[in-house]
């Protein structure tokens, strides 16, 4: 992932050598993406997992507190290479971000030397665990990814497309937006945790249910909020969005990860992560754009943001209590 990055910054440009340079950027971002998908299974297991009984979630949130202060790092970073003059913002400047992160790449394999495996001696080596968790465990897939899509499409669609939308049509600046997107993450870096425990003495899945359906209900007023052309009212639908995601995205680690036993959850709750990042990630944004059409009438993107709420909602309460893997494992070791 920090190589991939790195690269990025290295890249020749278009006038250099044409189209090749936007088919490396593609290829470099799948590099990315394939990365990420066994980071974060791997990152939240080594906190679910070693966690006592009753603090499970809160552990597992630590990693879910990665994307908002990789964000706030990343906003920041750029808010200070913008001062750079236009001519020289475009030709190297932006690449400064990128090839800073060989810095992250160092301190992330300190970290690494020094992590021991996690803890489960139940863990069995099986083979081909993706094809066991796509013959045996295929509902508990189809509906962690159902429940995870909200948090994903949310996120692009409340800082990515609203970044554009914003810019392109309610007539906000870049900064406006930047500004925004900080206010989110640092309000994530505090509410993530909180919400793992609360989700912790509450259950995981009344205050994920909680989340999904507030994310629903203030999908409209989101963009309300936008559309006055009031840069603290924006904010402000970007902060309340954001803190009714956090009580899904917060808890979700130890959510996703009881629906799977030990030996194939790492495959099972990693699958269910990067299918939600396709469906709510990847394809939120163009199907918002689409929605928008060429007059930027938001209120079709914002009834589909909600949609995805409702969808997330209907797979939390179909996933209900029939499947706890952590718990049995908990109550066998007992």
């Amino acid at each position: 992932m920090g190589f991939s990055t790195f690269a990025i910054g290295l890249l020749p440009t278009y006038a250099s050598i044409g189209v090749a340079a936007p088919l490396l950027l593609v290829v470099l971002r799948f590099l990315q993406g394939i990365a990420v998908g066994g980071e974060w299974g791997g990152a939240v297991l080594l906190g679910v997992e070693r966690a006592p009984a009753r603090r499970r979630t809160f552990y597992g949130s630590f990693a879910q507190v990665g994307p908002p202060l990789g964000l706030l790092t990343a906003a920041g970073v750029f808010a200070l290479v913008e001062r750079l003059p236009a001519h020289a913002l475009h030709s190297w400047g932006w690449r400064i971000p990128f090839q800073l992160s060989v810095v992250l790449i160092a301190i992330g394999q300190f970290v690494r030397s020094r992590v021991e495996e996690v803890p489960v001696t139940r863990r069995e080596r099986t083979r081909l665990p993706l094809g066991v968790v796509l013959r045996e465990h295929w509902a508990a897939v189809a509906l962690g990814t159902g429940a995870m899509v909200v948090t994903l499409a949310g996120f692009y669609l409340s800082t990515t497309f609203l970044a554009s939308y914003g810019t392109g049509h309610l007539g906000f600046s870049s900064n406006d937006l930047l500004v925004g997107t900080m206010l989110v993450a640092v309000v994530q870096i505090v509410a993530l945790p909180l919400a793992a425990v609360l989700a912790d003495h509450a259950g995981r899945r009344p205050v994920i249910l909680a989340g999904t359906l507030l994310s629903a209900a203030l999908s409209v007023p989101l963009f309300a909020l936008a559309g006055s052309g009031v840069v603290v009212l924006l904010w402000l639908g970007m902060v309340l969005y954001n803190i009714a995601r956090s009580l899904v995205y917060g808890p979700l680690p130890a959510f996703a990860a009881a629906l799977f036993p030990a030996e194939v959850r790492f495959t099972g709750i990693s699958l269910c992560y990067q299918l939600a990042g396709i469906l709510g990630g990847g394809i939120a944004p163009l199907i918002a754009v689409a929605l928008a059409g060429g007059d930027g009438d938001a209120l079709p993107a914002a009834l589909y943001l909600a949609a995805t709420g409702v969808l997330s909602s209907v797979c939390v309460v179909v996933i209900g209590r029939r499947t706890d893997h952590l718990t049995r494992a908990d109550e066998a070791g007992a």
